[in-house]
């Protein structure tokens, strides 16, 4: 829950900033059909979820040109 809690408080956070700058944010993902067979399954899965994360964050740092947006966005990265 706590894991969840965050990452919605992230998801609302960037859809906020991105509709400020006048974007249109696509909806948080479900990640539905995501279930695994065993830890280890869970494990590697995960970590693929969270590099994708990583990744998207890093790609995004140079187009942020608002201060308190890539500050936010490099703390959010770290989580």
């Amino acid at each position: 829950m706590e894991i969840m809690n965050d990452e919605t408080a992230h998801a609302e956070f960037l859809q906020g900033a991105l509709t400020k700058a006048g974007a249109k944010p696509r909806p948080k993902p479900t990640f539905k059909g995501l279930q695994q067979a065993d830890i280890n399954a869970f494990a590697g899965l995960s970590q693929v979820v969270e590099n994708i994360g990583v990744g998207a964050y890093l790609m995004a740092a140079p187009a942020i040109s608002n201060k308190a947006y890539l500050a936010a966005a490099g703390s959010i990265l770290t989580i």
